[in-house]
């Protein structure tokens, strides 16, 4: 390629000799992106990429990691909470008992008040979790799947309870049934070291 003057004229006083320039600085003056390019296709410059795309993965493996950890320590430092705040130790494990004693009964009636128990401390939990809401459901609502794990085992026996709550006597329960509801209760109670 020649180099166009025709912008800038040279001084004929002044010739411009180009035998000592490198092939690659002709270039360069011929064409301004070349050098560009050059640098763009280097060992370097791809050695720098790949050094910069093995950093972006390191960090954004980095973000993951402490957002992973993050989401662990608040769900254990609920539990905390809920556990210094409740103070279930006594209290709650004597209102266990009494649901304990209500399932070794072989009154049907007995398995229900256990259930309705059961509830009634679930509910209990749920409101010093500073959860809001006139009724358990819509607390329930309002609890986050990540701070409480069991979640949907405290709905399938919320659910029960309302059975037993509408449709009172008519509503049977077997007494299979009457310990699965309260085992679900028991692993949500577990979950937060309740009982």
């Amino acid at each position: 390629m020649s180099i166009n003057f025709s912008i800038f004229p040279p001084d004929p006083r002044y010739p411009l000799d180009y035998s000592s320039l490198s092939a690659s600085a002709v270039s360069f003056f011929g064409d301004p992106t070349a050098l560009w390019y050059d640098f763009l296709s280097s060992n370097f410059f791809l050695s720098f990429q790949f050094f910069l795309i093995v950093i972006s993965a390191v960090f954004i493996l980095g973000i993951a990691l402490l957002l992973v950890k993050m989401k662990r320590i608040h769900r254990e430092n609920r539990k905390k909470a809920v556990s210094q705040r409740v103070k279930f130790e006594e209290v709650k494990s004597k209102r266990w008992e009494i649901v304990q004693k209500h399932m070794a009964s072989e009154n049907p009636a007995e398995w229900k008040l256990a259930v309705i128990e059961a509830d009634s401390m679930l509910e209990a939990m749920v409101k010093k979790m500073g959860y809001g809401g006139s009724t358990l459901g819509e607390s329930l609502k309002a609890v986050k799947k990540s701070d409480f794990l069991t979640l949907d085992d405290a709905w399938k026996a919320h659910k029960v309870r309302n059975f037993i709550a509408h449709q009172g006597s008519s509503f049977l329960l077997s007494k299979h049934q009457a310990k699965e509801v309260i085992r679900l209760y028991e692993k949500v109670f577990k979950e937060f070291e309740m009982i």
